[in-house]
């Protein structure tokens, strides 16, 4: 299964969500402009698909110290919509 953390941050007056996860020791940020728990894991197991990554190999990144911040990937690429922000990270 995999692990997620939502932390709902106000910015702008619009609804963001924030998840991070994990893989092979790099932290993915995902924020996502969105409420619906529905929609938000649609888009993690479309980054999951577009990464190979297998499910249960997911796993929950939070708290973590991040370095090498840069931007990873695009987003149009893993079906997540625009307004979307995507980060790697290694993890410590």
């Amino acid at each position: 299964m995999m692990s997620t953390s939502y932390a709902n941050n106000n910015n702008n007056n619009s609804q963001a969500t924030i998840v991070y996860v994990s893989y092979e020791g790099c932290c993915y940020e995902v924020r996502i402009r969105s409420d619906s728990d529905a929609r938000i894991l649609d888009i993690l197991y479309g980054l999951q698909r577009a990464l190979c990554i297998p499910q249960y190999e997911m796993m929950l990144c939070f708290g973590q110290q991040r370095i090498d911040c840069h931007q990873f990937c695009s987003l149009r690429s893993l079906g997540i919509p625009e307004g979307s922000t995507l980060y790697l990270y290694r993890c410590l």
